[in-house]
């Protein structure tokens, strides 16, 4: 006998006087969530099982019917996603501005999505973190697209592409990317400012990108590879950090960047003022003698 139902978060299927010694089996289809079962009998733990990602169907495995034993069947479902982060740091060792000054430069990041499945512009949840707000701003993806009302009812595309600019000790999150979706972020490039970035994550993370740094100011720098969203990800930050390279002074132009006819010159009358000074002193001598 086979029987098939369809449940909701909170509800239940009940299968009523079967005969001890029948075996059972319950399956679960697949879908975006990752899957997991415990079989209880009473306060007993008797079987359990979970799938590592999502879009796989689940299985209980046969069992039987005990004397006096009422099996419950727990599936529980576990969303895949995963919030990212993107923070700006300034790094002021070399340089002399004030702070009042260098936290006013924004930088500017170019974040591309791709993957996000089914979800709308306006489903999409992002918060920035001020450095003088002590809670978030909560905002959608359609707000930060600046997209209309019935624009944000439309379903993501499948690469979004969009910019966003933070400032010194602030903070952009992308709250909740579904699984197998992917992240890519391009910090635009800033004069005076050397660019690197490092990442912090859950500990079981599976990282595609790396930490990276450039080796000259006013340089773009991007992640080395697009950060996919995989079962493991949970919380993922790129800390992109701008190091301020000190401008040393540079003397105005003498008129020529070739020095080597200044030095001739200089040579020349090095040569002369000598000849002089010989045949002066020469002289003198003569007319002592």
């Amino acid at each position: 006998m086979t029987a098939s139902f369809l449940l909701t978060s909170g509800t239940s299927f009940e299968i009523e006087d079967i005969p001890v010694g029948v075996s059972y089996e319950v399956i679960e289809s697949e879908s975006e969530y990752v899957a997991s079962y415990q079989i209880m009998e009473g306060q007993t733990n008797v079987a359990n099982g979970a799938n590592a990602k999502p879009d796989l169907s689940l299985t209980t495995g046969s069992h039987t019917i005990q004397v006096n034993k009422d099996p419950q069947v727990v599936f529980s479902n576990r969303k895949v996603a995963c919030d990212i982060t993107i923070t700006k740091k300034i790094d002021m060792t070399y340089g002399n501005l004030l702070e009042s000054e260098y936290k006013q430069q924004s930088f500017n990041f170019e974040i591309v999505l791709t993957g996000l499945g089914n979800l709308k512009y306006n489903e999409i949840m992002v918060e920035y973190n001020k450095d003088n707000n002590s809670d978030p701003i909560k905002r959608t993806l359609a707000d930060v697209m600046s997209l209309s009302e019935a624009e944000g009812e439309q379903t993501a595309a499948e690469r979004v592409t969009f910019i966003i600019s933070l400032h010194h000790n602030e903070s952009f999150r992308l709250k909740g990317l579904p699984y197998n979706s992917t992240c890519h972020v391009t910090e635009q490039a800033s004069a005076d400012y050397i660019a690197s970035y490092t990442i912090n994550h859950n500990e079981d993370a599976q990282l595609q990108a790396a930490p990276k740094a450039n080796t000259k100011k006013n340089t773009a720098l991007s992640l080395n590879a697009a950060e996919i969203i995989d079962p493991n990800d949970k919380n993922i930050e790129f800390v992109f950090t701008n190091q301020y390279e000190f401008a040393p002074y540079i003397l105005p132009a003498a008129g020529t960047n070739d020095t080597r006819p200044w030095l001739a010159f200089i040579f020349v009358g090095f040569l002369f003022c000598a000849g002089v000074y010989f045949v002066v002193n020469r002289k003198r001598k003569s007319n002592v003698e």
